[in-house]
């Protein structure tokens, strides 16, 4: 079970001394605190949202922003992300995705029951909109040609038990990885789940990946069968 937040703590040694102070002092108090409590948990949550910057922040940095403020990982941003869903979402913004804070975040979210539970810290949940994939089915579509870099984030999840050998056919994560920037992602999961069972499973038009990586290779050139 986790600690309370210093925060909380905070608020509740306000409410343990109920009595010992006027009452109409301590109403004024807790009235205050608990608005700035609230407020802080949001900016803290629009930071991880708006701000969070791997070539800038530590993970002991935001590790700390997490320890302070635990439901700022609840908070979802005007596109219905949470935090670590916004990690490597490219928003159109100029900024790289943070994807170096997954595994942090997704860790912190499964202490806390983020997105509720055997969720994974978010990693199972849904992006609304996005053709029902999830957070860990986006992290094997890389962007700006960066497959290596998403490799080692999902070899750290796996290392934490957040992403599983039976995910890969579960999710049909070996789908998303089939186009040419992906490669180093393909040959991950296939040693995650090396069950040849896994590569003829049908993905969702149908196709096993097997035809399906056929069919890249016919009509866009981007992966070599």
């Amino acid at each position: 079970m986790n600690n309370p937040s210093p925060m909380d703590a905070f608020l509740s040694e306000i409410n343990r001394n109920h009595g010992k102070i006027p009452k109409t002092l301590h109403q004024k108090v807790h009235a205050i605190a608990t608005k700035a409590a609230e407020e802080m948990v949001q900016q803290a949550g629009k930071f991880l949202h708006q701000e969070l910057d791997q070539d800038i922040h530590t993970e002991s940095e935001i590790k700390a922003l997490i320890d302070l403020f635990p439901e700022a990982l609840s908070c979802h941003d005007e596109d219905g992300y949470l935090p670590v869903q916004s990690a490597i979402v490219d928003k159109g913004d100029g900024r790289t995705p943070p994807i170096n804070f997954v595994p942090l975040l997704a860790r912190e979210g499964e202490k806390r029951n983020v997105g509720g539970s055997n969720q994974r810290g978010g990693l199972l949940l849904e992006l609304d909109g996005d053709d029902d994939y999830n957070t860990l089915q986006y992290l094997t579509w890389p962007p700006y040609n960066n497959d290596l870099k998403y490799t080692k984030v999902l070899a750290k999840l796996h290392e934490m038990n957040l992403l599983q050998r039976g995910d890969v056919k579960k999710f049909q994560l070996l789908a998303n990885a089939l186009t040419e920037p992906a490669v180093a992602i393909f040959d991950f999961l296939v040693d995650l789940d090396p069950d040849p069972n896994t590569l003829g499973t049908a993905w969702r038009d149908g196709l096993a990946i097997i035809h399906q990586s056929y069919r890249y290779e016919s009509e866009s050139d981007n992966y070599k069968v």
